[in-house]
Protein backbone atom coordinates (compact mmCIF):
# COMPACT_ATOMS: atom_id res chain seq x y z
CA UNK A 1 0.00 0.00 0.00
CA UNK A 2 1.18 3.61 -0.64
CA UNK A 3 1.63 6.31 1.84
CA UNK A 4 0.94 9.25 -0.90
CA UNK A 5 -2.26 10.85 -0.11
CA UNK A 6 -2.76 10.52 -4.45
CA UNK A 7 -2.99 6.75 -4.20
CA UNK A 8 -5.32 6.62 -1.09
CA UNK A 9 -8.31 7.18 -3.04
CA UNK A 10 -8.17 4.43 -5.66
CA UNK A 11 -6.73 2.13 -2.92
CA UNK A 12 -9.96 2.21 -0.77
CA UNK A 13 -11.78 1.53 -4.23
CA UNK A 14 -9.85 -1.45 -4.50
CA UNK A 15 -9.89 -2.58 -1.11
CA UNK A 16 -13.43 -2.13 -0.94
CA UNK A 17 -14.68 -3.53 -4.05
CA UNK A 18 -12.15 -6.86 -3.50
CA UNK A 19 -12.10 -7.52 0.03
CA UNK A 20 -12.81 -5.28 3.49
CA UNK A 21 -10.59 -2.09 3.37
CA UNK A 22 -9.22 -3.15 7.28
CA UNK A 23 -7.68 -5.74 5.91
CA UNK A 24 -5.08 -3.89 3.88
CA UNK A 25 -4.61 -1.04 6.23
CA UNK A 26 -7.22 1.23 4.67
CA UNK A 27 -8.93 3.44 6.97
CA UNK A 28 -12.93 3.66 6.29
CA UNK A 29 -14.49 6.66 4.19
CA UNK A 30 -15.16 9.29 6.50
CA UNK A 31 -19.08 9.90 6.70
CA UNK A 32 -20.18 13.86 7.14
CA UNK A 33 -23.65 14.49 8.02
CA UNK A 34 -25.51 16.76 5.07
CA UNK A 35 -27.48 19.54 6.10
CA UNK A 36 -29.35 22.15 4.52
CA UNK A 37 -29.52 25.95 5.69
CA UNK A 38 -31.94 28.66 4.68
CA UNK A 39 -30.08 30.00 1.65
CA UNK A 40 -30.31 26.36 -0.35
CA UNK A 41 -26.80 25.50 0.29
CA UNK A 42 -25.95 22.42 1.28
CA UNK A 43 -23.26 22.23 4.41
CA UNK A 44 -21.64 18.80 5.27
CA UNK A 45 -20.60 18.94 8.80
CA UNK A 46 -17.73 17.18 10.84
CA UNK A 47 -19.12 14.93 13.40
CA UNK A 48 -16.78 15.28 16.01
CA UNK A 49 -16.28 18.66 16.28
CA UNK A 50 -19.79 20.16 14.25
CA UNK A 51 -17.68 21.93 12.14
CA UNK A 52 -18.27 22.53 8.43
CA UNK A 53 -16.32 20.48 6.33
CA UNK A 54 -17.69 21.04 2.97
CA UNK A 55 -20.34 23.49 1.52
CA UNK A 56 -22.10 22.92 -1.69
CA UNK A 57 -23.69 26.62 -2.38
CA UNK A 58 -25.90 25.63 -5.59
CA UNK A 59 -26.79 21.99 -5.12
CA UNK A 60 -28.41 20.03 -8.06
CA UNK A 61 -30.76 17.26 -8.26
CA UNK A 62 -29.26 14.20 -10.48
CA UNK A 63 -30.71 11.78 -12.35
CA UNK A 64 -28.86 8.25 -11.98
Amino acid sequence: MSDGSSMRAREWVLAARFHEPADYGVPEAPVFPAVECASGALMLKDPETDAVAMVAGGPMPVRR
